[in-house]
């Protein structure tokens, strides 16, 4: 099944899936107030230190950066 996902949208389905953990967590640093643990947790993942490699794996600025773009 894993190599029919990787056929079909040209990635695996651990990519695609830290893709939209990282789309998740950029959107509640941006709509709501929680502290950076918390969007961590809501998006699946341990803490703040997984968060900040999640958005480094996919090239986007780290969140403390996203969260002060909102301003």
């Amino acid at each position: 099944m894993e190599r029919i996902f990787r056929e079909e949208l040209g990635k695996s389905l651990l990519r695609v899936r830290d893709q939209l953990r990282v789309r998740k967590a950029k959107q509640l640093l941006l709509d709501t107030d929680l502290n950076f643990t918390e969007v961590a947790v809501a998006c699946g993942l341990l803490g703040t230190k997984t968060l900040n490699r999640a958005f480094a794996r996919e090239g986007e600025p780290l969140p403390r950066e996203q969260r002060a773009a909102r301003r």
